[in-house]
């Protein structure tokens, strides 16, 4: 197969959780630029469409619809959906996170970390459910998990400023995705679905605006061996990567996009 064939998706159908969110659009552009169908889904169902139809605007394949990852019926009903009408389901991207509700240990009660929970690891594992009989019918599929690094190595809290807090179940909600990556690539790699996990570092827009974020800015470009942070459009290549036949053969991969913080 020609090299540049291999990373081609067109006629591949994506669906991306979060879709039109600060990773997420970068993901799904990456998609459908490479020729995928995207169904841009998430709670916002405006901004999904919106964004898809920029995408739109410019030759691009893409939809939004509306997704609740923490309501069981809604994600069976996207699935069906697309399912209906396209007939196949290729490449699932689990980007979707809630942020609202984190925080550090001594701050969490209860309610808001099984809030929290069920979008950011159950929502994950039901919507990966839901798309598992069709690629295991179809014998072929990619699930992609965007992770964290927070799931790679313990906070550094010494780089922080006394404002910045570094969420406990964030970390540990991050950390069941890359286990569930593992998990996944083990049981259904005889189905020759693929299951892998991309980590990004560290962004955060208000780190280049808010000025008593600067000396965290300092001092993590100092420590990081690249010297500053991930950009948004760096997450396209390895989603774009692991979603065609140019990683046919990679699945239970968890890969550090973090310019080797983490090395």
């Amino acid at each position: 197969m020609d090299a540049r064939d291999m990373f081609s998706l067109d006629g591949k159908v994506a669906i991306v959780t979060g879709g039109a969110s600060r990773f997420g659009k970068p993901i799904s552009e990456g998609l459908a630029e490479m020729g995928a169908i995207v169904i841009i889904a998430s709670r916002n169902e405006k901004q999904c469409e919106q964004f898809a139809e920029e995408l739109r605007e410019r030759k691009l394949e893409a939809i939004g619809i509306h997704l609740d990852l923490a309501d069981d019926k809604s994600i069976k009903a996207v699935v069906d959906e697309v399912v209906e009408k396209y007939g196949h389901i290729d490449v699932l991207v689990n980007n979707a996170v809630r942020r609202g509700l984190i925080g550090e240990v001594e701050e969490l009660e209860r309610d808001t970390m099984m809030k929290s929970l069920d979008v950011n690891f159950t929502g994950q594992v039901l919507m990966s459910k839901a798309v598992l009989p069709q690629m295991k019918k179809q014998r072929k599929g990619s699930i992609i998990m965007v992770s964290s690094l927070a799931a790679l190595r313990a906070p550094r809290f010494s780089l922080l400023e006394p404002e910045q807090k570094n969420p406990a179940n964030y970390m540990m909600e991050k950390c069941g995705m890359n286990g569930l990556t593992l998990w996944l690539a083990a049981k259904y790699g005889p189905y020759n679905i693929r299951v892998n996990c991309i980590c990004p570092g560290s962004f955060n827009p208000e780190l280049y605006t808010n000025p008593k974020l600067m000396g965290y800015v300092k001092t993590f470009e100092k420590h990081c061996p690249m010297q500053r942070f991930i950009k948004e459009h760096e997450v396209k290549g390895p989603v774009v990567f692991f979603a065609s036949d140019a990683s046919s053969y990679c699945s239970g991969t968890i890969l550090p996009l973090d310019g080797a913080f983490s090395a």
